[in-house]
């Protein structure tokens, strides 16, 4: 009677078990597809404002090539007046020329700013696109700047891309130092647990071994 309690117990623990595991599982996909959503949402962003950009790089083009034309025009015309009935001319077309210049140049300093932020805005999306085509690189900077949550969720897009991938026990085991930093210990115990279970002989286990007996400890 008491074996057959102890393997009913047994089976509704493990039946526990899978559904916390199923219901974080679930979790971590809700999260996951949100990251996606907002990445998608960013690259459309970014596109939209690239092509701002581009329009006022555009027009400004359009404003100097006018400017050019208004200066060829104004040296033509001081060209061709007669040298007795010029000065007043004179004065008036070297104002206009200043004018022109100092309006030239605006225009030049003005398509300069936005090309930089243009490029800006390349390498920010550049960026972004490397982060996504390498998502562990980019949790292992995160890890380093102490960005924990960033980290998370990078090092959990990496192992669901990768189930065998090299750096699964580095990842995993690096998910719950970023939950025990965080302070929600029972999540980082979770994922300690699971890489000492999957990657027993790894170094990554043995650091987890250590993380929790002093867990143990306090």
């Amino acid at each position: 009677m008491k074996k057959l309690v102890w393997v009913a117990l047994l089976l509704i623990s493990g039946c526990t078990l899978d559904t916390r595991s199923q219901v974080r599982q679930e979790d971590e996909r809700t999260v996951m597809r949100k990251q996606v959503q907002n990445l998608q949402q960013t690259t459309a962003d970014v596109n939209s404002r690239f092509a701002d950009v581009e329009e006022d790089v555009r027009r400004a083009n359009g404003r100097i090539e006018a400017l050019e034309t208004r200066l060829q025009r104004s040296a033509q015309e001081q060209q061709g007046k007669s040298t007795q009935a010029s000065q007043a001319l004179d004065a008036r077309l070297a104002d206009n020329d200043k004018a022109y210049r100092e309006e030239f140049k605006a225009l030049h300093a003005e398509i300069d700013a936005l090309k930089a932020q243009l490029e800006s805005r390349r390498s920010s999306d550049a960026a972004a696109a490397s982060a996504a085509k390498d998502p562990f690189s980019s949790a292992e900077s995160k890890f380093d700047q102490k960005s924990y949550q960033g980290a998370i969720l990078d090092y959990q897009a990496y192992r669901k891309a990768n189930p065998s991938g090299k750096h699964f026990a580095a990842a995993t085991y690096k998910i719950g130092v970023s939950f025990q930093e965080m302070g929600m210990i029972d999540e980082a115990r979770a994922f300690y647990d699971e890489v000492i279970a999957k990657a027993p002989k790894s170094k990554e286990a043995k650091s987890a071994q250590a993380k929790l007996k002093a867990l143990k400890k306090k």
